[in-house]
């Protein structure tokens, strides 16, 4: 079964070099996405345009349909 929302953990708890579910806070609400630290620079990715993001929680990817 995958992650529920209880289940967002903050950010210095995540895995580096993982893909995982991340929130970042935003004037208007936030958002999700999925992106991974790089352990080399310890900078957040997201996973498709390969932007810098400053997120606030993670969780592990929900399971594959």
């Amino acid at each position: 079964m995958g992650a529920r929302m209880s289940e967002w953990r903050p950010i210095e708890t995540a895995p580096e070099d993982e893909l995982v579910w991340l929130f970042e806070p935003h004037c208007e609400g936030g958002f999700m996405f999925a992106g991974l630290c790089c352990s080399k620079t310890g900078i957040w990715w997201n996973n498709l345009d390969d932007q810098r993001q400053h997120p606030s929680h993670w969780m592990p990817l929900p399971d594959v349909p």
